[in-house]
């Protein structure tokens, strides 16, 4: 998607092993990986809007996919707040396009309400306000492989995000836009994250390793950047090594 769209016009399969890499450290369940994918296709169609006056049928496909995965994880509702970002930053913000939005998110509840009262089964509304702040307390301070590979995504998250932002007045139009709403999918779903418990935090991996393949690809301290891919590389097959033999 970020090579069709010219987000990155060099084309690699950078994004794709960060993205491996990331998503291989995570205690993630079919439903997880499932619904990233999707929110996969609600990205794309967000990209889709760009340059258009009238993105119906863009935002209300992603609208609805949005509202599919708030079934299962209801707080991912709250990407919604990327249509109103998007909408700025791409400048197609109209009172129908909302309407549509909003349209494509009470959809799939409207034919799940349907087929509760036909089928004579309970309707179920998930609980939008389950909120459960991440517990930072828990976490501490030694030299054990998750802390590592924290530390390592963390230092190389920051770097990426400087990077990306010194750049940024050098990249087109398009991709400087495209950026902008790709960062602030990464700030969305990790607010996300923080506040619905640990389960979200994989819905962040799509942002990041974007950001994270960017700084990769175009990074003109090529030693720095090569040296930082090592570790990264190492800390997460590491860690995935502890976590496929229970150590």
């Amino acid at each position: 998607m970020v090579y069709e769209k010219n987000i990155i016009r060099k084309d690699n399969l950078v994004i794709g092993f960060v993205f491996i890499l990331l998503g291989s450290s995570f205690y993630n369940t079919v439903d997880a990986w499932i619904s990233s994918f999707i929110m996969l296709f609600f990205f794309n169609f967000i990209m889709d809007s760009y340059q258009k006056d009238y993105p119906f049928s863009e935002y209300f496909n992603a609208a609805l996919l949005l509202s599919l995965i708030s079934i299962y994880y209801p707080n991912t509702i709250y990407f919604a707040f990327l249509f109103m970002i998007s909408g700025v930053n791409f400048s197609n913000n109209n009172w129908r396009v909302i309407f549509t939005i909003l349209l494509g998110l009470i959809t799939p509840y409207i034919f799940y309400f349907v087929f509760a009262y036909v089928s004579g089964s309970s309707f179920n509304i998930p609980d939008f306000s389950a909120f459960n702040l991440f517990d930072f307390s828990n976490l501490t301070l030694d030299y054990s492989p998750l802390n590592i590979w924290v530390g390592t995504l963390f230092l190389i998250s920051l770097v990426s995000i400087i990077e990306l932002f010194r750049w940024l007045y050098k990249k087109s139009i398009r991709s400087r836009k495209s950026f902008l709403t790709i960062f602030w999918y990464f700030v969305v779903s990790l607010l996300i994250a923080i506040y619905s418990g640990g389960d979200y935090f994989y819905f962040a991996l799509t942002p990041l390793a974007v950001i994270i393949g960017n700084y990769f690809v175009y990074s003109k301290s090529r030693k720095i950047a090569n040296i930082l891919f090592v570790i990264l590389v190492i800390s997460s097959f590491y860690y995935k090594h502890l976590i496929a033999y229970n150590v």
